[in-house]
């Protein structure tokens, strides 16, 4: 007779999971035992669990959730059921074994967690993102009085920074006083408009449609130094015309007056706190008459030095270019620039190469690919990318999911087909302009390559 089922871990004092007998002989007899074989608690299989339908077993009382003792050491335990193992099993009970369950809604990571051992004290929750910054962090909180005295879980809400906006796909690792306890992926949106920009005065309004009751505060750089924070504080009739539930979307701030003359461009740099990446298609140079036909004049100068690389040709173009930019700055007493290059900007370490493999069909061959790239990559330099475009083989889902646990490896998955176009796309915009190398899933990497 085989047993089908699984240990899911720990619930407070409870083990959980779910076992049957095939052929289906009544419910199973579930026993836990330490490494020497001493029973330490008995029970069923008999519980209803709603989840369990889609076994197709006919019924759903298969789950169990049998009370044990927590030691405070660390200690292995078997659960059998019906007296084979189940797979899940044998678990470790003990500090820094944590259980729980977390969901995200919006920009909300919520959950419940429990210590394997009695008495456990709440522990520190942090949430960090796929660069390796830390974007959410509380401690846990246990209610009063529950009504389980064996499952008095400690309680999380953790509101995800403001750097989590506008961030493209995201990945979360969640820690638990630093022990990994569990991921998820979220994506949130962020829209906005800076519509006055001076080396003075700076104002627009930014919205999530994903939290738009959100208000944010942006940190303002100048010249590559702190000058200001401005908050989302104002209404906007306009904005709230196109987002109806926004609150306050509107920022603006007076800067204190730019220390530098009249002839030199000032940089200006719009960031969330805590992070690297410039709103609104900073960071901007922006300069008046007298510094941009400065700026011009330099420039030329430059042009003429004899730099190697330029040529006849190469002043040519940079003097009619330089012409046509002193006349537009003339005529608009001066210029903004986008996306230009911020002094003294902190950015977080970059990785030296991320690999994107798209995967649909083939689990063996998709894991002798993975396997090849991991033997061959630096774990500490190289990101690894793998996308399941929902693939129809059952058993690729499971193993893909065992590669979380390597370092820098990522695990994507399209909730439906997207084709190997798209699926490619998101993988590059995962990768966050990286250099990146695309394989195919059926490719094997040899050392050196």
């Amino acid at each position: 007779m085989a047993i089908k089922g699984h240990v899911d871990g720990i619930e407070g004092s409870y083990i959980v999971g779910w076992a049957i007998a095939e052929p289906d002989a009544g419910n199973c007899a579930i026993t836990v035992t330490d490494s020497d074989g001493v029973v330490l608690a008995k029970g069923r299989a008999s519980r209803h669990r709603p989840d369990l339908a889609a076994l197709g077993r006919g019924r759903t009382t298969l789950a169990f959730r049998i009370p044990i003792t927590l030691p405070q050491e660390p200690r292995v335990l078997n659960v059998l059921a019906n007296g084979e193992q189940l797979p899940g099993a044998p678990i470790i009970t003990g500090p820094g074994q944590f259980d729980g369950h977390y969901a995200i809604e919006g920009a909300t990571i919520a959950g419940w967690i429990t210590e394997r051992v009695p008495g456990f004290s709440p522990p520190l929750i942090t949430i960090i993102n796929q660069h390796g910054a830390e974007v959410g962090r509380e401690i846990g909180r246990k209610q009063a009085a529950d009504i389980d005295p064996l499952f008095a879980p400690a309680y999380f809400s953790i509101d995800l920074d403001d750097q989590c906006f506008g961030a493209g796909e995201m990945q979360l690792s969640i820690f638990a006083n630093g022990v990994p306890f569990g991921r998820l992926a979220c994506n949130l949106r962020l829209h906005g408009n800076l519509e006055v920009v001076t080396a003075n005065n700076c104002s627009g309004w930014l919205v999530s449609p994903d939290q738009p009751q959100r208000s944010f505060k942006i940190e303002v750089f100048r010249n590559g130094e702190f000058a200001a924070e401005m908050e989302c504080e104002h209404e906007r009739e306009d904005v709230r015309g196109i987002y109806p539930t926004c609150a306050t979307p509107g920022f603006g701030v007076t800067l204190k007056h730019s220390p530098l003359s009249a002839v030199e461009a000032t940089t200006l740099s719009f960031r969330f706190h805590g992070s690297s990446t410039d709103l609104f298609d900073g960071p901007y140079v922006v300069a008046n008459r007298p510094a941009a036909v400065a700026a011009a004049y330099r420039a030329a100068q430059l042009a003429n030095q004899g730099f190697p690389g330029i040529g006849a040709a190469e002043r040519a173009v940079m003097q009619l270019a330089l012409s046509r930019f002193l006349d537009s700055a003339r005529k608009e007493d001066g210029f903004t620039a986008s996306k230009q290059a911020a002094p003294s900007a902190a950015h977080l370490p970059q990785p030296r190469i991320v690999v994107i493999v798209p995967i649909y069909r083939g689990v063996e061959v998709t894991r002798a690919c993975i396997e090849s790239v991991l033997a061959h990559r630096n774990a500490q330099t190289d990101r690894l990318i793998l996308i399941n475009d929902a693939s129809p083989e059952p058993l690729m889902a499971d193993m893909l999911a065992r590669y979380t646990e390597h370092p820098n490896v990522f695990v994507l998955t399209n909730s439906n087909n997207l084709g190997f176009v798209q699926t490619v796309n998101r993988g590059l915009h995962f990768a966050s302009g990286v250099d990146s190398l695309l394989l195919n899933s059926d490719t094997v990497v040899h050392a050196g390559a």
